[in-house]
């Protein structure tokens, strides 16, 4: 774990990106373009293809508006829809499935948070702006990641049934950490309940394959969503979770500490295959998209879907 909390040290989030947001928040309904920034590259395809922009609406001059100039700026992060920002995804039909999203973003990283201390205003020490955006993300709405120990992670989260932050600590267990083999990264984490949660984010390619029958609601949507940032020039990441039971967490974690602690010359890939056991039968929760920074800045785009399954 201290190896881990000095990687992440590598690159601080006093990058100059952009967070904007688009949700697709399947309830019959879609977000689309709804606080959405167009990315560079999707004005050049939308120009070849001789479509307009859904954002860009022209006003009374033939200007091209665009909702967010008039709201005060934060840094990493330019997203405005009133359904969800400022709390207002509390009193959505399906705010428990938000409510996963974000706490998703603001648990399974590798980031190290810093307090300043006149300000008390948090940043983050990443390993790639795109951690940064997810968490700033998650931070903006409603989840607060402020404290990272060896064995756990604190969040402010935004909680509907309260109607107010409330402080919640998770016991960390395990991180099961990003490669190019794996193309994903998880964390095993326990609630204050003394749920077991394995919480997932990766590339569609390996994700897909592994969702259980009942989280599968929502993947054709997702994939045609994933596809078209694909197009657009953008990087995307599935997110998935699914809740363990006792006796198969410590059967994990007995094969997962006896690998880790290898001294073989394969214990990359003894770690690799004791992970590949328990990163399955996940449920479906939604898919990021990051544009890389090639003019001022990452954007991130988050397509949020709407299983029917159960809180954590």
């Amino acid at each position: 774990m201290e190896d881990l909390l000095k990687k992440s040290k590598r690159l601080r989030t006093e990058k100059d990106f952009n967070f904007q947001l688009n949700g697709i928040y399947q309830v019959f309904y879609r977000w689309d373009y709804l606080g959405r920034g167009i990315t560079e590259v999707e004005r050049a395809l939308s120009w070849r293809k001789g479509s307009p922009l859904a954002q860009e609406v022209t006003g009374e001059e033939g200007q091209v508006e665009d909702p967010t100039e008039a709201r005060p700026s934060i840094k990493g992060f330019n997203f405005i829809d009133e359904r969800i920002t400022n709390g207002n995804w509390v009193n959505e039909p399906r705010a428990d499935v938000i409510q996963k999203f974000l706490r998703l973003l603001a648990i399974c990283h590798t980031a190290i948070p810093e307090v300043d201390e006149e300000t008390r205003r948090i940043s983050y020490e990443v390993e790639s702006p795109d951690e940064a955006a997810f968490v700033i993300a998650a931070r903006e709405l409603g989840f607060e990641f402020y404290e990272r120990t060896q064995t756990s992670i604190s969040l402010r989260e935004l909680d509907p049934n309260f109607g107010k932050k409330v402080e919640r600590s998770y016991k960390l267990l395990n991180v099961l950490e990003f490669s190019s083999s794996r193309k994903r990264m998880s964390v095993i984490v326990r609630s204050e309940k003394g749920k077991l949660l394995l919480l997932s984010k990766g590339a569609d390619s390996v994700m897909f394959e592994r969702l259980a029958k009942n989280g599968r609601e929502f993947e054709d949507q997702t994939k045609e969503h994933t596809n078209e940032y694909a197009d657009a020039g953008l990087r995307t990441l599935v997110l998935a979770y699914r809740e363990l039971d006792e006796e198969e967490y410590q059967e994990f974690n007995v094969e997962f500490t006896e690998a880790k602690n290898s001294l073989s010359a394969d214990r990359e890939e003894l770690i690799e295959e004791v992970a590949e056991k328990i990163e399955k039968d996940f449920i479906l929760l939604g898919a990021t998209a990051v544009e890389d920074k090639l003019q001022n800045g990452a954007k991130c785009f988050l397509i949020v879907k709407n299983p029917d399954y159960g809180s954590y």
